[in-house]
């Protein structure tokens, strides 16, 4: 039977300080707490000026090659794959200082 889950406060998956020296660089991090199949749903936050840094966010690396950078993804939802891992990839304006990226899980949905 799927079921849903909401955190009351949303729970930190992951945080790293980034700068324009890493390029397009690829992070790699799990959530173990849903089970895999499940839709989990995600934040991103950044300091500062949301404009200058672009994170995508996906379960695979190979979902991130090419990814043009176009949308400033703030949410949304994925489907946790068997190993429970999820790829950010992050691009930041080369004038912007070192900051940091958090990625926050607001809730899931089991696998029906």
């Amino acid at each position: 039977m799927a079921g849903r889950f909401v955190y009351h406060e949303p729970q930190l998956a992951y945080s790293d300080l980034i700068s324009p020296e890493d390029g397009e660089k690829s992070h790699l991090f799990s959530w173990k707490d849903a089970e895999p199949g499940s839709q989990i749903h995600f934040k991103i936050e950044t300091e500062g000026r949301r404009d200058m840094t672009d994170v995508h966010v996906a379960t695979s690396q190979a979902q991130l090659i090419g990814s043009n950078f176009l949308g400033k993804f703030t949410s949304g939802s994925l489907p946790l794959n068997r190993k429970r891992e999820i790829w950010m990839k992050t691009l930041v304006e080369p004038k912007r200082d070192p900051h940091s990226v958090r990625v926050y899980i607001t809730g899931f949905e089991l696998p029906k």
